[in-house]
Protein backbone atom coordinates (compact mmCIF):
# COMPACT_ATOMS: atom_id res chain seq x y z
CA UNK A 1 0.00 0.00 0.00
CA UNK A 2 1.24 3.77 -0.75
CA UNK A 3 0.20 6.56 0.83
CA UNK A 4 1.08 9.86 -1.21
CA UNK A 5 0.47 13.61 0.10
CA UNK A 6 -0.53 17.03 -1.36
CA UNK A 7 -1.20 19.91 -0.60
CA UNK A 8 -4.94 20.79 0.66
CA UNK A 9 -7.06 19.79 -2.00
CA UNK A 10 -10.87 19.29 -3.04
CA UNK A 11 -12.04 15.80 -2.79
CA UNK A 12 -13.31 16.44 -6.35
CA UNK A 13 -9.88 17.06 -7.84
CA UNK A 14 -8.43 13.64 -5.80
CA UNK A 15 -11.70 11.93 -7.37
CA UNK A 16 -11.13 13.09 -10.61
CA UNK A 17 -7.71 11.60 -11.14
CA UNK A 18 -8.26 8.07 -9.91
CA UNK A 19 -12.23 7.88 -11.57
CA UNK A 20 -11.25 9.16 -14.84
CA UNK A 21 -7.71 9.48 -15.34
CA UNK A 22 -6.50 6.46 -13.88
CA UNK A 23 -8.76 4.06 -16.02
CA UNK A 24 -8.57 5.61 -19.22
CA UNK A 25 -4.70 5.37 -18.87
CA UNK A 26 -4.48 1.55 -19.10
CA UNK A 27 -6.85 -1.48 -19.77
CA UNK A 28 -4.94 -2.95 -16.49
CA UNK A 29 -7.08 -0.63 -14.30
CA UNK A 30 -10.28 -1.70 -15.77
CA UNK A 31 -9.80 -5.58 -15.53
CA UNK A 32 -10.08 -8.66 -12.98
CA UNK A 33 -7.33 -11.53 -12.85
CA UNK A 34 -7.81 -14.56 -13.96
CA UNK A 35 -5.30 -17.57 -12.88
CA UNK A 36 -4.28 -20.19 -15.44
CA UNK A 37 -1.33 -22.55 -14.96
CA UNK A 38 -0.26 -20.84 -11.72
CA UNK A 39 0.14 -18.07 -13.94
CA UNK A 40 -1.59 -14.41 -13.68
CA UNK A 41 -3.60 -12.46 -16.47
CA UNK A 42 -5.98 -9.86 -17.04
CA UNK A 43 -9.59 -10.02 -18.50
CA UNK A 44 -11.25 -6.45 -19.03
CA UNK A 45 -14.57 -6.42 -17.67
CA UNK A 46 -17.46 -5.24 -19.76
CA UNK A 47 -18.03 -1.83 -19.63
CA UNK A 48 -21.66 -1.77 -17.32
CA UNK A 49 -19.48 -4.02 -14.64
CA UNK A 50 -16.60 -2.15 -14.67
CA UNK A 51 -18.91 1.46 -13.81
CA UNK A 52 -20.36 -0.56 -10.80
CA UNK A 53 -17.18 -1.73 -9.23
CA UNK A 54 -15.77 1.51 -9.56
CA UNK A 55 -17.79 3.16 -7.44
CA UNK A 56 -16.50 0.62 -4.76
CA UNK A 57 -12.96 1.60 -5.67
CA UNK A 58 -12.95 5.04 -5.32
CA UNK A 59 -14.36 5.91 -1.36
CA UNK A 60 -13.84 8.84 0.86
CA UNK A 61 -11.36 8.33 4.48
CA UNK A 62 -12.63 10.41 7.51
CA UNK A 63 -11.26 10.03 10.73
CA UNK A 64 -7.31 9.59 9.58
CA UNK A 65 -5.28 12.93 10.88
CA UNK A 66 -1.83 11.57 11.78
CA UNK A 67 0.78 8.92 11.37
CA UNK A 68 -0.91 6.31 14.25
CA UNK A 69 -4.29 6.67 12.63
CA UNK A 70 -2.79 6.01 9.10
CA UNK A 71 -0.74 3.02 10.13
CA UNK A 72 -3.42 1.42 12.07
CA UNK A 73 -5.09 1.49 8.79
CA UNK A 74 -3.50 0.33 6.72
CA UNK A 75 -2.43 -2.21 8.73
CA UNK A 76 -5.95 -3.62 8.79
CA UNK A 77 -6.13 -3.15 5.33
CA UNK A 78 -3.09 -4.57 3.85
CA UNK A 79 -3.72 -8.05 4.89
CA UNK A 80 -6.95 -8.36 3.30
CA UNK A 81 -6.72 -9.36 -0.30
CA UNK A 82 -8.48 -8.33 -3.61
CA UNK A 83 -11.09 -10.60 -5.04
CA UNK A 84 -10.30 -11.84 -8.44
CA UNK A 85 -12.91 -11.26 -9.77
CA UNK A 86 -12.65 -7.51 -8.93
CA UNK A 87 -10.32 -5.01 -10.80
CA UNK A 88 -6.77 -5.02 -8.86
CA UNK A 89 -6.92 -1.95 -7.16
CA UNK A 90 -8.52 0.01 -4.18
CA UNK A 91 -8.17 3.82 -3.71
CA UNK A 92 -8.83 5.96 -0.50
CA UNK A 93 -9.05 9.65 -0.88
CA UNK A 94 -8.84 11.84 2.61
CA UNK A 95 -8.77 15.89 1.75
CA UNK A 96 -8.95 16.80 5.60
CA UNK A 97 -5.96 15.05 6.88
CA UNK A 98 -5.09 18.10 8.29
CA UNK A 99 -5.18 21.72 8.13
CA UNK A 100 -2.01 21.90 4.98
CA UNK A 101 -2.70 18.21 3.87
CA UNK A 102 -4.71 15.93 1.70
CA UNK A 103 -3.45 12.23 1.15
CA UNK A 104 -4.81 9.61 -1.04
CA UNK A 105 -4.31 5.95 0.12
CA UNK A 106 -3.14 2.90 -2.96
CA UNK A 107 -3.32 -0.87 -2.89
CA UNK A 108 -3.43 -2.76 -6.25
CA UNK A 109 -2.05 -6.45 -7.02
CA UNK A 110 1.69 -6.36 -7.39
CA UNK A 111 0.82 -7.98 -11.08
CA UNK A 112 -0.07 -4.37 -12.06
CA UNK A 113 2.92 -2.66 -11.87
CA UNK A 114 5.82 -1.72 -9.57
CA UNK A 115 6.69 1.33 -7.12
CA UNK A 116 8.77 2.95 -10.35
CA UNK A 117 5.57 2.16 -12.77
CA UNK A 118 3.41 3.77 -10.14
CA UNK A 119 5.50 7.03 -9.16
CA UNK A 120 5.90 8.01 -12.59
CA UNK A 121 2.04 7.37 -13.18
CA UNK A 122 1.09 9.40 -10.48
CA UNK A 123 3.29 12.41 -12.36
CA UNK A 124 1.59 11.62 -15.70
CA UNK A 125 -1.89 11.92 -14.00
CA UNK A 126 -1.16 14.60 -11.91
CA UNK A 127 -0.57 16.74 -15.90
CA UNK A 128 2.93 17.22 -14.31
CA UNK A 129 5.64 14.82 -15.71
CA UNK A 130 8.80 15.33 -15.90
CA UNK A 131 11.35 13.00 -16.70
CA UNK A 132 14.35 14.83 -14.67
CA UNK A 133 12.41 14.44 -11.34
CA UNK A 134 12.61 11.20 -11.25
CA UNK A 135 16.35 9.20 -10.51
CA UNK A 136 17.73 6.41 -13.54
CA UNK A 137 19.08 3.78 -10.87
CA UNK A 138 20.49 2.00 -14.12
CA UNK A 139 22.38 2.50 -17.07
CA UNK A 140 20.21 1.76 -20.07
CA UNK A 141 22.15 -1.14 -21.90
CA UNK A 142 23.00 -0.16 -25.95
CA UNK A 143 21.04 -2.04 -28.61
CA UNK A 144 24.09 -4.76 -29.14
CA UNK A 145 24.34 -5.48 -25.41
CA UNK A 146 20.37 -5.77 -24.98
CA UNK A 147 20.97 -8.57 -27.87
CA UNK A 148 23.65 -10.61 -26.37
CA UNK A 149 21.55 -10.33 -22.67
CA UNK A 150 18.63 -11.65 -24.53
CA UNK A 151 20.47 -14.66 -26.36
CA UNK A 152 22.38 -16.11 -23.49
CA UNK A 153 19.11 -15.57 -21.29
CA UNK A 154 18.99 -19.20 -20.15
CA UNK A 155 23.25 -18.83 -19.56
CA UNK A 156 22.33 -15.67 -17.57
CA UNK A 157 19.50 -17.37 -15.24
CA UNK A 158 21.87 -20.48 -14.93
CA UNK A 159 24.57 -17.92 -13.28
CA UNK A 160 22.15 -16.00 -11.43
CA UNK A 161 20.85 -19.86 -9.81
CA UNK A 162 24.13 -20.94 -9.39
CA UNK A 163 25.08 -18.04 -6.85
CA UNK A 164 21.72 -18.63 -4.58
CA UNK A 165 22.77 -21.81 -4.22
CA UNK A 166 26.01 -21.35 -2.82
CA UNK A 167 24.95 -18.41 -0.89
CA UNK A 168 25.37 -19.12 2.60
CA UNK A 169 22.55 -19.11 5.00
CA UNK A 170 22.37 -16.60 7.39
CA UNK A 171 22.74 -17.14 11.58
CA UNK A 172 21.54 -14.68 13.36
CA UNK A 173 19.21 -13.86 16.28
CA UNK A 174 16.55 -12.10 13.72
CA UNK A 175 15.99 -14.49 11.40
CA UNK A 176 15.76 -18.24 13.48
CA UNK A 177 16.68 -21.56 11.83
CA UNK A 178 12.97 -22.22 11.06
CA UNK A 179 10.94 -18.79 10.06
CA UNK A 180 7.57 -18.84 9.86
CA UNK A 181 6.54 -16.80 7.66
CA UNK A 182 3.21 -16.62 8.27
CA UNK A 183 0.37 -14.34 10.41
CA UNK A 184 -0.81 -10.81 10.77
CA UNK A 185 1.11 -8.34 8.46
CA UNK A 186 2.40 -5.07 10.74
CA UNK A 187 2.73 -1.67 9.65
CA UNK A 188 5.10 0.71 10.73
CA UNK A 189 5.15 4.10 9.31
CA UNK A 190 8.80 6.34 9.50
CA UNK A 191 8.72 10.22 10.09
CA UNK A 192 9.31 12.56 7.38
CA UNK A 193 13.06 12.69 6.41
CA UNK A 194 14.37 15.29 4.02
CA UNK A 195 16.23 13.99 0.59
CA UNK A 196 18.04 16.85 0.59
CA UNK A 197 20.05 15.72 3.85
CA UNK A 198 20.24 12.39 2.72
CA UNK A 199 22.25 13.40 -0.59
CA UNK A 200 24.50 16.18 1.50
CA UNK A 201 25.36 12.97 3.96
CA UNK A 202 25.50 11.14 0.54
CA UNK A 203 28.37 13.80 -0.82
CA UNK A 204 30.31 13.91 2.55
CA UNK A 205 30.81 10.13 2.51
CA UNK A 206 33.60 9.51 -0.91
CA UNK A 207 30.03 10.94 -2.81
CA UNK A 208 28.13 7.20 -2.22
CA UNK A 209 24.56 7.03 -3.67
CA UNK A 210 21.42 7.91 -1.68
CA UNK A 211 20.26 4.06 -1.93
CA UNK A 212 24.33 3.58 -0.35
CA UNK A 213 23.56 5.65 2.59
CA UNK A 214 20.01 4.21 3.53
CA UNK A 215 21.82 0.79 3.61
CA UNK A 216 24.34 2.23 5.95
CA UNK A 217 21.76 3.40 8.22
CA UNK A 218 20.49 0.16 8.04
CA UNK A 219 23.87 -1.38 8.85
CA UNK A 220 24.51 0.86 12.00
CA UNK A 221 20.72 -0.19 13.43
CA UNK A 222 20.91 -3.78 12.97
CA UNK A 223 24.02 -4.12 14.47
CA UNK A 224 23.38 -1.87 17.56
CA UNK A 225 19.77 -4.04 17.46
CA UNK A 226 21.99 -7.56 17.89
CA UNK A 227 24.45 -6.54 20.29
CA UNK A 228 21.63 -4.66 22.69
CA UNK A 229 19.69 -8.39 22.52
CA UNK A 230 23.24 -10.30 23.07
CA UNK A 231 23.98 -11.72 20.01
CA UNK A 232 26.25 -14.74 20.76
CA UNK A 233 27.09 -15.13 16.71
CA UNK A 234 29.14 -12.16 16.97
CA UNK A 235 27.29 -11.21 13.41
CA UNK A 236 29.19 -9.26 10.89
CA UNK A 237 27.03 -9.69 8.02
CA UNK A 238 23.39 -10.35 6.88
CA UNK A 239 21.98 -11.52 3.68
CA UNK A 240 19.06 -9.49 1.89
CA UNK A 241 17.66 -8.89 -1.47
CA UNK A 242 17.65 -5.38 -2.56
CA UNK A 243 14.75 -4.26 -5.63
CA UNK A 244 16.18 -3.17 -8.68
CA UNK A 245 14.45 -1.14 -11.29
CA UNK A 246 15.61 -2.15 -14.75
CA UNK A 247 13.44 0.65 -16.31
CA UNK A 248 14.65 3.64 -18.64
CA UNK A 249 13.01 6.79 -17.20
CA UNK A 250 10.66 7.47 -20.02
CA UNK A 251 11.48 10.98 -22.37
CA UNK A 252 7.55 11.34 -22.70
CA UNK A 253 4.68 10.53 -20.77
CA UNK A 254 3.15 8.77 -23.58
CA UNK A 255 5.89 6.11 -23.81
CA UNK A 256 5.39 5.08 -19.63
CA UNK A 257 4.21 1.61 -19.92
CA UNK A 258 2.97 0.34 -16.37
CA UNK A 259 4.19 -3.17 -15.78
CA UNK A 260 6.92 -5.31 -13.20
CA UNK A 261 10.10 -4.36 -14.37
CA UNK A 262 12.42 -5.00 -12.10
CA UNK A 263 14.95 -7.04 -10.74
CA UNK A 264 17.21 -7.75 -7.03
CA UNK A 265 20.16 -7.70 -6.08
CA UNK A 266 21.56 -10.99 -3.07
CA UNK A 267 23.11 -8.61 -0.79
CA UNK A 268 25.36 -9.90 1.64
CA UNK A 269 25.49 -6.37 4.34
CA UNK A 270 28.13 -5.94 6.26
CA UNK A 271 26.75 -4.78 10.05
CA UNK A 272 29.00 -2.11 11.88
CA UNK A 273 28.23 0.20 14.30
CA UNK A 274 30.06 3.12 12.62
CA UNK A 275 28.36 4.74 9.99
CA UNK A 276 31.44 6.07 8.08
CA UNK A 277 33.18 2.95 7.63
CA UNK A 278 29.77 0.61 7.20
CA UNK A 279 29.30 3.48 4.07
CA UNK A 280 32.73 2.37 2.52
CA UNK A 281 32.08 -1.15 2.73
CA UNK A 282 28.61 -1.02 1.65
CA UNK A 283 29.40 1.24 -1.61
CA UNK A 284 32.51 -0.88 -2.58
CA UNK A 285 30.04 -3.67 -2.99
CA UNK A 286 26.84 -1.93 -4.66
CA UNK A 287 29.48 -0.50 -7.41
CA UNK A 288 30.26 -3.56 -7.91
CA UNK A 289 27.33 -5.30 -8.00
CA UNK A 290 25.73 -2.93 -10.35
CA UNK A 291 28.21 -3.07 -12.92
CA UNK A 292 28.21 -7.07 -13.00
CA UNK A 293 25.55 -9.82 -14.43
CA UNK A 294 23.35 -9.90 -11.31
CA UNK A 295 20.57 -8.18 -11.99
CA UNK A 296 20.49 -9.54 -15.35
CA UNK A 297 20.43 -12.55 -13.76
CA UNK A 298 18.06 -12.44 -11.36
CA UNK A 299 15.78 -10.89 -14.16
CA UNK A 300 16.35 -13.95 -16.32
CA UNK A 301 15.24 -16.64 -13.52
CA UNK A 302 12.18 -14.18 -12.48
CA UNK A 303 11.13 -14.01 -16.79
CA UNK A 304 12.00 -17.98 -17.28
CA UNK A 305 10.00 -19.75 -13.98
CA UNK A 306 7.05 -17.17 -14.94
CA UNK A 307 6.95 -19.34 -18.31
CA UNK A 308 8.20 -22.87 -16.44
CA UNK A 309 4.66 -23.80 -14.38
CA UNK A 310 2.54 -23.34 -17.37
CA UNK A 311 5.11 -25.35 -19.29
CA UNK A 312 5.50 -27.93 -16.57
CA UNK A 313 1.61 -28.04 -15.85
Amino acid sequence: MVTVFFEKCDESLLRNIFEKKLPAFSARFRSRMVRHLDNFYFKELPADEYQRQLKQCVTRLDNVHNLDQLSEFKGKHQNTTIPDEEVQWKCWVCPDYSEEQSIIVWKSHHVIGDAMSALLLLGVLQDKYDPSDYIQTTSVPPFWQKTLLLVFKPLIALYALVGLLVWPADKNLIKPENPVLKGFKRNAICKPFSVDKLKKIAQMNNKCTVNDVVLSMASVALKKYMTAHGDTTNCKEMNMFIPFSMRAIPKTSSELVINNNFSGLNFTLPLNEDFSQAAKMIQKKTRRLKSSLDPHGVRAVQELSSILPGVLG
